[in-house]
């Protein structure tokens, strides 16, 4: 299993990403999630093929037009684990995002 966590920063929350992400992700037939975080997204996507690689392009190239992208951090790892679908997770009501917190609401 290939996976990777991918954190994508910039003027992105409001914008429809997040559901952008989710079709791309069960287009693919990728598995994991997706959460706001503080300055962007956090995205753990995982798959049995070599469909990341498209996945990653097409997140760069096919973004939602007011999306506004300053930065993409990939990391990929083999992965012994599986999801069985994408989830789209929010923020835990009455929490705010801290941008030097790391995502602590999508861990």
């Amino acid at each position: 299993m290939k996976a990777c966590s991918v954190r994508v920063r910039g003027v992105i929350q409001g914008v429809g990403f997040r559901p952008f992400v989710f079709r791309l992700a069960r287009l693919h037939t990728l598995s994991g999630w997706v959460a706001n975080c503080g300055d962007g997204v956090e995205i753990h996507v995982q798959s049995a093929d070599d469909s990341l690689d498209s996945f990653l392009r097409k997140l760069r190239e096919e973004r939602p037009p007011a999306a506004q992208l300053t930065s993409i951090d990939v990391r990929r790892y083999d992965f012994a684990a599986t999801f069985e679908s994408v989830v789209r997770a929010r923020p835990v009501a009455g929490r705010r995002s801290d941008p030097q917190s790391g995502c602590s609401e999508a861990r």
